[in-house]
């Protein structure tokens, strides 16, 4: 099942994202790293009602599915964003370590699709680190168009994707 996050959820969410910094920095990954995401970040995307759970008798994994301007996207590199029109943005999706491999991350895509359809939202951006090959995988997996790079506030340069509805 997925739902909205509640504060009940929190703790095994914050469980979720350490299990993903270890898994990215085996992986040689230098995203979330540092103190992002963290308690501040999962805490305001429930205030906000952006934050989604997969849950089978616990929470195995999350995404934030964000509607409106992410501001950096405003500008793209080497190359150009698919449309103008509205769009989603998926940030902060992981699944806890026992459940990987499960196609759970695939299910929360599609619920980010599905979501999108049912707006009305003409296309849903992502992005992710060039060394990033698992997420790669999974935004090329769902038919997402690579369209350049960002750039995020940090200056850290992330891979941009696009998928039309």
């Amino acid at each position: 099942m997925i739902r909205l996050a509640n504060e009940k959820d929190i703790e095994r969410i914050l469980e979720i994202i350490k299990d993903a910094k270890t898994f990215l920095k085996e992986n040689k990954v230098l995203q979330w790293q540092d103190d992002y995401p963290n308690r501040d970040t999962i805490t305001n995307d429930i205030d906000k009602r952006q934050l989604y759970v997969y849950e089978e008798k616990e929470v195995l994994a999350f995404i934030a599915i964000i509607e409106g301007i992410e501001e950096t996207y405003n500008i793209i590199y080497d190359g150009a964003w698919l449309s103008n029109d509205s769009y989603l943005t998926i940030h902060r999706i992981a699944v806890k370590k026992e459940a990987r491999n499960k196609d759970i991350a695939s299910k929360l895509f599609m619920y980010a699709i599905d979501y999108a359809k049912k707006k009305k939202i003409k296309s849903i951006r992502v992005d992710t680190h060039k060394d990033n090959k698992a997420m790669q995988r999974l935004i090329l997996k769902h038919n997402f168009k690579k369209c350049g790079y960002i750039y995020l506030k940090d200056h850290s340069p992330r891979l941009a994707y696009e998928l039309l509805i």
